[in-house]
């Protein structure tokens, strides 16, 4: 399943995953396409969280998201819970994506409840999907 994703040199990219390899490659395959995106990786969703919690504007935020669904301590699911109790002034722009490797039907509904989540993706990220 392929999707668009808009990006260009004045947006902020977020990779959330606990394995560093997947952190690595996703930043490849988004550095590959050269849109001059920042691209930052953090590999603990609590950590990410922590960070949204202490940013004093929509600025210090990430123009999208991209999360993996099964990670230890909070996974996907627990980052979206707690994501969605952050200030509207602060997450009304970012765009979440979970991605993973799950093909769970349960975790695809699941996915479709969060207001914030764009796109449910199947690991790896794929560079043909990326526009």
């Amino acid at each position: 399943m392929s999707f668009e994703l808009q990006v260009n040199a004045d947006k902020t990219i977020l990779l959330i995953d606990d394995n560093e390899i997947d952190l690595f490659i996703n930043e490849k395959v988004i550095n590959s396409k050269k849109t001059g995106a920042r691209v930052i990786k953090e590999n603990s969703a609590s950590n990410a969280i922590e960070k949204f919690r202490s940013a004093k504007s929509k600025a210090h935020m990430p123009d999208i998201i991209f999360v993996d669904l099964n990670m230890p301590l909070m996974n996907g699911f627990d980052f979206m819970e707690n994501f969605e109790k952050l200030p509207d002034h602060l997450i009304s722009d970012c765009k979440v994506y979970l991605l993973t490797s799950s093909t769970h039907e349960q975790d695809i509904k699941k996915a479709e409840s969060y207001r914030y989540i764009v796109r449910y993706l199947n690991k790896p990220l794929d560079l043909r999907e990326l526009v």
